[in-house]
């Protein structure tokens, strides 16, 4: 099933080749559930990991993308901490002196000196709801609404 076109190549993209393996799925399915604007920094910071001759094997890129996202429990500095070090990787590469990443040690480095413009956040427990995805009942909904027109009419 033909997915979409390659933005560089123009090569058809193959939903079925990307789920082709279990490590390809795992990534697929990851990849989905981090949000819109998490994903391109990470992805982009897993690439830097790409051996020089070879792909980034979907096993490989599963376990970095899971790796990186244990690192700091706040996502938007994962995701600015992610940019900062493509941006300044992607620099050392223009002037030749950067090789693929072999571990999280630069990352870790640019979340400790950012960390401090970010306040922690706790992990939600799995007793808590999230009130985004929360599934209100007919009732409550309408009382919500009720107590917003009120407000309106109060005004």
């Amino acid at each position: 099933m033909k997915l979409a076109r390659c933005p560089v190549c123009h090569t058809h993209i193959d939903l079925l080749s990307l789920v082709e393996d279990q490590a390809g799925r795992d990534l697929l399915i990851a990849v989905t559930k981090l949000e819109t604007w998490c994903a391109p920094p990470v992805l982009a910071y897993i690439g830097l990991f790409k051996p020089a001759k070879s792909d980034l094997n979907n096993a490989r890129a599963l376990k970095l993308l899971n790796e990186v996202l244990t690192l700091h429990p706040n996502r938007k500095l994962i995701t600015e901490a992610c940019d900062v070090t493509v941006q300044q990787i992607r620099a050392k590469r223009v002037e030749g002196n950067a090789k693929p990443l072999k571990d999280h040690a630069y990352l870790k480095s640019v979340i400790e000196t950012q960390k401090s413009n970010y306040h922690t956040q706790p992990q939600p427990t799995k007793t808590t709801v999230n009130p985004i995805n929360r599934q209100f009942t007919a009732e409550e909904l309408a009382r919500q609404q009720q107590e917003h027109f009120e407000k309106l009419r109060s005004k």
